[in-house]
């Protein structure tokens, strides 16, 4: 489990073009978890350049805790940067600039191209093909910010 209140900086490999750097916060009313970045998360992905921006809070991965033993706590530092990027792009809706489609590749390219164990991917993957749905939200009034590479 993540400690709470303690500031975390993490270096990041290519494609991120930052470290990730946060702080995790318990929810007073009923415990939950949640990080809060810092500074801006930014990535290049097939899409263009991605930045998130500082202050935005993230639930991590969306695990369930019965699968938890086998794929990981949902703040593991060796996915936490890409459900933060997958949260921030499913939360914020994506408008017409990324689809929901197009969100769940640049997570599962995130995950090949970062450290996450092989065998953890394709699960990764269909649980947010499968699942993601309810999580998505479409905000007309937020953008992201994207750079063609």
């Amino acid at each position: 489990m993540i400690p709470t209140g303690t500031i975390i900086d993490l270096p990041l490999t290519s494609p991120f073009v930052s470290r990730l750097k946060f702080i995790a916060v318990k929810r007073e009313s009923d415990g939950e978890i949640f990080v809060e970045l810092l500074d801006s998360l930014m990535v290049w992905t097939r899409f263009g350049f991605i930045e998130v921006p500082e202050g935005f809070i993230s639930d991590g991965a969306s695990i369930p805790a019965i699968a938890r033993g086998i794929a990981g706590d949902p703040f593991s530092f060796e996915f936490l940067h890409a459900a933060i990027i997958h949260d921030y792009l499913y939360r914020i809706g994506c408008m017409d600039q990324i689809t929901r489609a197009q969100a769940d590749l640049i997570f599962r390219d995130l995950l090949w191209n970062t450290e996450v164990q092989f065998w953890k991917i394709p699960p990764f993957y269909a649980a947010v093909k499968l699942f993601g749905g309810k999580s998505y939200k479409k905000v007309s009034e937020i953008s992201i910010h994207l750079v063609e590479s």
